[in-house]
């Protein structure tokens, strides 16, 4: 059975994809470049939405952009992969690699293999259903200074890793969190200290740090290697409240 999730946020996510592979790719049209396209969260090629349109994922909207040489799709879910090999049969003259796995390795192993390509270049895009993209591998990515990344960050899943009370957080939800940012860093600076003591305690309390603050955490570059520019999408327009961040990572 098909999972429903999504709203208004997920169109404008991949309107934005849509218009910057198509950008890219004419940007490097008459450029002898290898061009991959990478999707490493590609689910089945479709989204349905909680509020019940389906749209065309990803995987298809990577798939209708001409120009470039190689799709490669990785899901860990054999359902998706199925669905996938369908979508790819009905794009017969496009080279595609469907890859089953972790995407953390396979995207990794992927990279290595793809050492002696010349004249490398593409976009990665990163849609993790939660916090399954770890920092290594943007890292990873950001080596091969070849690769554009479209990162659909999680904030909203950060925000339930983290509790307001810095005591409650467990040590399974620390390094969760620690595996996403790739240092244990950001708890020394994700809750600030307040000036008055806890009650019961006599210990310090803690304030959790806002959005503005956490959309920080991700602005460092990434190996230096990468330069970075933002989008952040909200998830309504009456609401206040930032649940995900679209981040651009352009190749330097």
């Amino acid at each position: 059975m098909k999972q429903h999730f999504g709203g208004p946020w997920t169109h404008l996510k991949l309107t934005v994809l849509k218009q910057y592979l198509t950008r890219y790719v004419l940007a490097l049209k008459n450029q002898r470049f290898y061009k991959v396209y990478i999707d490493s969260f590609a689910g089945d090629g479709t989204i349905a939405t909680k509020t019940g349109l389906v749209l065309e994922g990803s995987a298809k909207i990577a798939l209708d952009t001409e120009g470039f040489d190689e799709y490669i799709f990785i899901e860990k879910s054999e359902q998706n992969i199925h669905a996938l090999r369908n979508l790819c049969d009905s794009y017969p003259t496009k080279t595609v690699r469907l890859l089953s796995g972790d995407a953390n390795r396979q995207i990794k192993e992927w990279i290595a293999s793809a050492a002696n390509i010349r004249g490398l270049r593409g976009v990665a895009f990163f849609d993790p259903f939660g916090m399954e993209l770890a920092w290594d591998t943007l890292e990873c990515v950001a080596e091969t200074h070849a690769l554009d990344v479209w990162y659909w960050f999680p904030l909203s899943g950060l925000y339930r890793q983290t509790p307001r009370s810095r005591d409650k957080i467990s040590d399974d939800k620390i390094a969760s969190v620690t595996k996403l940012f790739g240092t244990d860093q950001w708890l020394r600076d994700f809750y600030s200290e307040t000036p008055q003591m806890s009650f019961f305690e006599n210990q310090p309390d803690y304030v959790r740090a806002d959005v503005q603050f956490l959309e920080k955490l991700d602005e460092r570059p990434v190996g230096n290697h990468l330069s970075c520019s933002r989008t952040t999408l909200t998830l309504a327009p009456n609401r206040c409240t930032v649940v995900f961040a679209l981040f651009c990572s352009v190749k330097s």
